[in-house]
């Protein structure tokens, strides 16, 4: 018997009742409802959203091809002919629609061989 009251717990001896902490009640969980009309929407607002990212890429890809092939170019020097300005394997990126030359302005001209 000894041991048993060494393991109990004394009660208070005070003469109000001991108050329980207030448990929170859980929120109830909301179940998703299974309609498919929602689900379809979710689905067609997603393909949506990735239908539009698609064109929107595929218009700045179409303008950069359209700048890169008819405004500007890119080529790589091969030659030493415009040393020191430009050394040889320097990359040079170049505006097409210039009709104007002056002195001392870099030109550059495609010929092909035959």
């Amino acid at each position: 018997m000894e041991s048993e009251d060494l393991l109990s717990i004394p009660e208070p001896e005070t003469s109000e009742p001991v108050q329980q902490p207030e448990q929170e009640a859980p929120e109830p969980v909301q179940q998703e409802e299974k309609d498919p009309a929602k689900a379809g929407k979710k689905l067609s607002r997603l393909a949506i959203a990735l239908l539009m990212f698609v064109i929107k890429l595929m218009i700045v890809a179409l303008t950069v091809f359209v700048l890169f092939s008819y405004v500007f170019g890119v080529t790589r020097n091969q030659s030493l002919n415009m040393q020191p300005a430009v050394q040889d394997g320097d990359l040079l990126f170049y505006y097409r629609l210039v009709n104007d030359y002056a002195a001392d302005d870099v030109v550059i001209v495609h010929h092909e061989e035959k």
